[in-house]
Parts: structure tokens; C-alpha cells; sequence
């Protein structure tokens, strides 16, 4: 019988503790602050995906495409980071920030997306989800900067991916 696997992640686990313990916390305090201010039920945009970087790994940072959101829901494709089509479905909560001169708005995207189909990931339909900060050149225009975790055995821990929006009346 193998021994059994506690005292080899001990060591790991208790030299992680502190770090996973704050980044928890700041998570669950973010998170619980969004919820306590209303998310916009009109945000109407749409938008050109433009370039990604990924902090690891060979992979396409060309992702051009479009999407659409129109009351939280949101769709559109691109050209993913392995070069494959991606088409993708979800929803998007928006928060407007106080006024300041950086960031008008933050958004949270959780999708299904296509495209994304490895032998490490054997999966037709894989979830996407993004974090991201607007900042708004006028009324209408805006960039997008967003934050998406990258999962499975992949090289990049994290993907951040830039994106121009327009606001639909």
C-alpha cells in the first residue's frame, strides 16, 4: 500500500498557508463589496477584442474578434490563443465605480466558451471567466482590460486581454 500522501503536502501547504490565507481574504472582501453595490442592468455595448498577453507559454496574442452585451448578456468570438476560432455565451455583471479619472467601471464575465478542445482538456465547451476594469474615453468609448485565470496544465498562469467597447443607446 503507498503511504499516504498528508506528510509529503504538509511542508507545501504550510508554506503556502499565509499567502493562500490573504489572497482569500482579499477575494472574499472584494467580492463581498461588489455585492453590496447594485450592478447596471442597461449596460449595452459593443466590442472589438483585441490583444492578450499571456505570462507564460507560445501562444497567440492576436485575439481579434467581437462581442456583444446587451442587459448582462453577452456573446462573440475571436481568435483564441491556440489559434482556433472560439465562440462564446455568458453573462456580465457591472459595477460604475465612484468618479475618478483611471477606471469608470469594473465588470465580472462567467461564459462557455468553444475552441479550447486538448488532450489535456478533452472538453467540448470549457468555462471562461474574466475580471476586467473600463475606463471610459467619453459617454460612448471605452477600453477594456481584463484578467482571466487560466486553468489545467497549461504554461500561463493568467491572461490579461485588452478591448475597445462603444456604448449602445
Amino acid at each position: 500500500m503507498p503511504p499516504p500522501l498528508a506528510p509529503f503536502l504538509r511542508p507545501i501547504y504550510s508554506k503556502y498557508l499565509g499567502k493562500i490565507g490573504k489572497l482569500s481574504t482579499a477575494l472574499v472582501i472584494s467580492i463581498a463589496s461588489l455585492t453590496h453595490m447594485p450592478a447596471r442592468a442597461d449596460n449595452n455595448y459593443f466590442g472589438i477584442h483585441g490583444p492578450s498577453y499571456h505570462d507564460g507559454g507560445n501562444f497567440n496574442n492576436a485575439n481579434f474578434g467581437v462581442y456583444l452585451v446587451h442587459n448582462g448578456f453577452t456573446g462573440g468570438f475571436y481568435d483564441n490563443s491556440l489559434n482556433r476560432n472560439t465562440f462564446y455565451l455568458g453573462y456580465a455583471w457591472e459595477w460604475d465605480l465612484p468618479v475618478n479619472p483611471v477606471v469608470d467601471s469594473i465588470s465580472l464575465m462567467a461564459s462557455a466558451a468553444t475552441g479550447y478542445y486538448t488532450p489535456e482538456t478533452p472538453y467540448t465547451y470549457v468555462p471562461m471567466g474574466a475580471l476586467s476594469v473600463k475606463h471610459g474615453f467619453d459617454p460612448q468609448q471605452g477600453l477594456r482590460l481584463s484578467y482571466l485565470p487560466v486553468y489545467g496544465k497549461s504554461p500561463a498562469s493568467y491572461v490579461l486581454h485588452l478591448s475597445y467597447e462603444y456604448t449602445l443607446k
